[in-house]
């Protein structure tokens, strides 16, 4: 008996190492290269501007968590001059000394601002071209908490243009899910920014394709105005991708044909939402969001599982299985 729980003891131990070793803190800046292709991403916490707001100044290095820029997968660099940034309340998320760093995901905080303890998580994929960044909103209070959030991306580009939006036109607006965006070469990345889905709770309140100074002013704003109520959370979601999203090119036509997938949150690819608690879905006010695979999480098929979203889970689940199988051999044993 003895000699089965030793076993039992060294395979919990290696389960529980290889889990914990998931999440690590990490400092920034941080380089995430998924793998497909020369797809780079670089975060960084230097994204504040001079006058301390989204919409004016110029960008100087000072403290706030930024996309500070990327590489698309065919090799095109200099897709951003910071990009989703977030700000509430006119002041821009600062992140931490220490992010938590779980294979391509990166996620910073809580830091409380207006009131609310804020977390910002980037989750890049492996599968396409594209991350999501999630805000999360909880409130300690005794009171509703209304706040103004802004998601702010300077597109770096010499000569801007809006290349296509989710209302089959070249004018950005509120009615807009997603816009495409270009230097006008493509000599750029092809910039997609995704910025909410139908029949949401909270769409945005106003839109803008001037923000901050950083080379040029020109890019892509949006605004939300959500209420957080006592003990409870609200998260906002928003997926960014450049080049054709889908593959490894880099055209305007790519990315508009691709960003199609989200007109519907049951069409965003898999590896956009794996890791979503089920429960948190239903806390996205400017998405309306639904677990569709029970149990499975993120709102639409998960039949793709990366590394970072589904390793923990199957590692704890093997644990499970190895320890019942440990008891039940032990109480066999007495029992003999």
């Amino acid at each position: 008996m003895e000699k089965i729980i030793t076993s039992i003891t060294f395979l919990i131990f290696v389960v529980v190492s290889s889990s914990s070793a998931l999440a690590v803190p990490a400092a920034l800046p941080q380089s995430i290269a998924p793998g497909l292709g020369a797809l780079n991403w670089e975060v960084t916490n230097t994204g504040g501007t001079s006058s301390g707001n989204a919409f004016s100044g110029v960008c100087d290095q000072t403290s706030g968590l930024t996309i500070q820029d990327a590489t698309s997968a065919d090799g095109s660099t200099d897709a951003y001059d910071n990009a989703h940034s977030i700000w509430v309340d006119g002041a821009i998320f600062d992140a931490p000394g220490s992010v938590d760093l779980t294979g391509n995901t990166i996620l910073a905080g809580p830091v409380v601002m207006s009131g609310l303890n804020v977390s910002v998580e980037y989750a890049f994929s492996d599968v396409v071209q594209a991350g999501r960044v999630r805000v999360i909103f909880q409130n300690p209070t005794p009171v509703t908490i209304n706040a103004s959030v802004d998601m702010a991306v300077n597109s770096g580009a010499s000569t801007f243009t809006i290349e296509a939006t989710s209302s089959l036109d070249a004018v950005f607006g509120t009615d807009d899910y997603w816009v495409v965006t270009s230097d006008g070469g493509p000599n750029d990345p092809v910039n997609t920014s995704v910025l909410w889905g139908q029949l949401a709770d909270v769409p945005p309140s106003s839109v803008a394709t001037t923000v901050f100074g950083c080379g040029g002013d020109k890019g892509i704003a949006a605004t939300f105005d959500i209420s957080v109520p006592t003990n409870a959370r609200r998260q906002l979601l928003f997926f960014t991708g450049v080049g054709d999203i889908v593959g490894l090119g880099n055209t305007v036509a790519g990315a508009t044909v691709n960003a199609a997938m989200f007109n519907s949150y049951l069409d965003i690819d898999p590896s956009l939402m794996a890791g979503i608690p089920d429960a948190e879905l239903l806390e996205v006010v400017n998405w309306f969001l639904r677990p569709v695979n029970a149990g499975g999480g993120g709102g639409c098929s998960l039949d793709h599982k990366t590394t970072s979203a589904w390793k923990a889970g199957d590692l704890w689940l093997l644990l499970a299985l190895i320890s019942s199988l440990g008891l039940w051999r032990v109480r066999r044993k007495i029992d003999q």
